[in-house]
């Protein structure tokens, strides 16, 4: 992770085939990687909180299972220059590994993250959790291409925004007459927001500043005689080709709107509502000897009053 005049703030390097792993700017050698728990790691999604200032953290989740949680500290830290690094805000963030081309991270306007990245670059995302933005230009045409989890291509949307068309790959025969259109604004200098589902029932949504320019039902949409074998399947990654002038994600506009009923004894420090895919830590109301927090500690809204954790929360007293 880079600060923002491209000083390391800090990385991570992750070794899933050793269930171990290595913070730049904290440990000293490769001597003191820690293990995270066995068998787990690949073929699925990472999601890295990063919590800097005077009390640093990084939490690491696969799957929305916490792998580990670091609190930085004199202790923990053999490198005696860690501050420099972890207690300064990260706006931007390198894969060196995905790519030759670095992809770049950087903050953008509440809702979504802005991403400068170039063609041929492969971003990964959860498409099924999260809106895809495309920042345009004055350019006739924006492309991007579908991968699963293990880098299947499972379709694709060309935006032909110089003519009010799309097309859909893998889902009719990639001739001119199968193009879409929409009408009102052409879709130029401005900002697309596409929600891809997958599914028995998949379905493509298209947004412009705001307007919705087309829905597909792709059930009843496509003609090719395979199209399901793409578009049924979860997307996790991206390209771009050619690249975009920004995109990025957003969510998805579903909010959580309080706890769980059913969650006797619990709270939490945030106010609702929050947005999907927001992790909340959570505790007891009395937290003192009387009670014990049995369940997750951390859960993930999903929408209303439903989460998603590893186990229910759950506070009871000691003596039970």
């Amino acid at each position: 992770m880079n600060r923002a005049k491209g000083q390391e703030a800090g990385a991570i390097e992750i070794y899933t085939d050793q269930n171990n792993f290595f913070l730049r700017g904290c440990h000293e050698t490769f001597e003191d990687k820690t293990l995270f728990y066995g068998g787990i790691g690949k073929n699925g999604v990472w999601i890295i909180e990063r919590k800097s200032g005077e009390n640093p953290e990084l939490i690491a989740h696969f799957q929305e299972t916490i792998v580990f949680h670091v609190k930085f500290s004199a202790s923990y830290c053999r490198l005696s220059s860690w501050q420099d690094f972890w207690r300064k805000d990260a706006n931007t963030v390198r894969f060196p590994f995905i790519d030759t081309a670095s992809v770049q991270f950087r903050k953008g306007h509440p809702g979504w993250k802005n991403i400068i990245g170039g063609e041929g670059i492969h971003y990964i995302f959860n498409l099924q959790k999260q809106l895809l933005k495309i920042e345009t230009n004055s350019r006739n045409r924006e492309d991007v291409m579908f991968y699963d989890a293990n880098g299947d291509y499972v379709g694709g949307l060309e935006l032909h925004i110089g003519s009010n068309q799309f097309f859909l790959k893998l889902c009719k025969p990639p001739t001119h007459e199968h193009r879409g259109s929409y009408q009102g604004a052409n879709g130029k200098n401005g900002v697309w927001s596409i929600k891809r589902k997958s599914g028995e029932s998949p379905e493509l949504v298209a947004q412009f500043n705001g307007i919705e320019k087309f829905t597909i039902q792709l059930s009843s949409y496509c003609t090719t005689a395979s199209w399901r074998d793409y578009w049924e399947k979860d997307a996790f990654f991206l390209k771009f080709n050619p690249g975009p002038q920004r995109f990025g994600i957003g969510n998805t506009g579903e909010v959580c709107t309080g706890l769980s009923a059913g969650w006797q004894g619990v709270q939490t420090s945030v106010t609702f509502p929050v947005y999907s895919e927001t992790v909340l830590a959570v505790g007891c109301k009395n937290d003192d000897t009387l009670t014990l927090n049995r369940g997750s500690s951390r859960v993930t809204c999903k929408s209303g009053t439903e989460f998603t954790y590893v186990t229910t929360p759950a506070c009871i007293s000691l003596g039970e």
